[in-house]
């Protein structure tokens, strides 16, 4: 059951990539899009999922187990190549090349194992615990694993450092992309650290059989719990990113709506006109995005159409803090007025750099609500 749940959610996982790579196409996620599928493919012919019936579609038994670990093999490799894309931005040509060469020359010699394994006219309930006893079938898993954990190393390294760069990027400013990629990537790095174990648990598991017989039950039940433990979490840290940033984005908008908005409030209710409607969306993420965006527009139209008195707006120009001073001062209603030509615009006591026009808003919103 839980093979099925893992296989779902990697097609799952798949569709939401193929999505993304159509929407916004390049080569990180084209990359990762066909590692998905792969990864998806591969649990899909696993011999409790849809492998046996591969096998009698194909009249070739345990044909699924050679196709199941080749595609396992270049799911690794586009992996290990969204990280370093991740990472870098760019691969230089001749590492892109040295690595294609190494993934198709394990392919090829994992071919040429398993054709010389003697296989039976039917598909194997347990592959590596049938045929175990046989050199081919040992030396095939073995270049199999040994790669795996070659790209699961890596994979799992990079993992780390992308977020821990992603981490950085979001503590300089918040950032919802940042944050959502970094959870991923530490879900994907978990994912591969699982399969490792996996990886050397089942190969383990295929030597000690191989050399002295017995059957190592506790090395095959490791084997299949890291398995489905790691497609489980592959899919999720796939899966995550979009959730999780759209709903730190929401968040974000949320909350910048509730601190705006007594300000908001004070400031429509004696200049209404600046008030605009606000177009119903389908994504209540957009939808809140939207809101906090004309909350900050509307404000600022605000701020532009009242006017301080002289000798407030001095001692606001000479505060150490403009913006708290500001808002201190639109509490008291009798201290600006909207209509006429004396005192000064609001927005002019502001500084002008459009970059710190949202902090300083905020920072006048924090003051009229008597927080400053």
């Amino acid at each position: 059951m839980a093979m099925y749940v893992g296989t779902i959610l990697l097609w799952l996982a798949a569709v939401s990539r193929v999505v993304a790579s159509i929407k916004r196409p390049d080569a990180a996620r084209i990359s990762m899009t066909v590692a998905t599928i792969c990864i998806a493919i591969c649990f899909s012919l696993a011999t409790t999922v849809g492998g046996a019936r591969f096998d009698d579609l194909l009249n070739w038994s345990n044909g699924a187990e050679l196709v199941q670990h080749l595609f396992f093999a270049v799911a690794t490799f586009a992996t290990l190549r969204f990280m370093f894309l991740l990472r870098v931005g760019s691969m230089q040509r001749r590492a892109a090349m040295l690595q294609g060469v190494v993934c198709v020359t394990v392919c090829l010699t994992m071919t040429a194992f398993f054709a010389a394994i003697p296989l039976a006219d039917h598909t194997a309930e347990n592959f590596a615990a049938e045929y175990a006893g046989n050199l081919a079938a040992v030396g095939y898993r073995g270049i199999f694993y040994g790669y795996l954990v070659y790209c699961l190393i890596g994979i799992a390294i990079l993992c780390r450092r992308n977020a821990l760069t992603a981490v950085i990027h979001s503590r300089s400013g918040f950032d919802p992309e940042s944050v959502a990629t970094a959870i991923s990537l530490s879900v994907i790095g978990f994912s591969a650290v699982t399969a490792t174990v996996a990886a050397v648990a089942g190969f383990t598991s295929m030597i000690v059989r191989y050399s002295t017989g017995d059957v190592a039950t506790w090395l095959g039940t490791i084997n299949s719990v890291a398995v489905t433990a790691a497609a489980i979490l592959a899919a999720a840290g796939v899966l995550a990113t979009n959730p999780v940033e759209g709903l730190l984005r929401w968040r974000r908008a949320h909350r910048t709506c509730a601190h705006l908005d007594a300000l908001w409030a004070g400031l429509t209710s004696v200049v209404p006109d600046v008030v605009l409607p606000v177009p119903t969306t389908r994504s209540p993420v957009s939808q809140a995005e939207l809101a906090s965006t004309r909350r900050r527009i509307e404000i600022a139209d605000a701020l532009h159409r009242i006017r301080i008195n002289g000798s407030d707006a001095a001692a606001i120009r000479h505060s150490s803090d403009p913006s708290s001073a500001l808002g201190r001062t639109l509490r008291d209603p009798s201290t600006w007025v909207v209509t006429g030509s004396g005192g000064v615009i609001a927005a002019e006591l502001l500084h002008a750099e459009p970059d710190s026009e949202l902090q300083q808003i905020w920072s006048v919103a924090t003051a009229y609500g008597g927080n400053s």
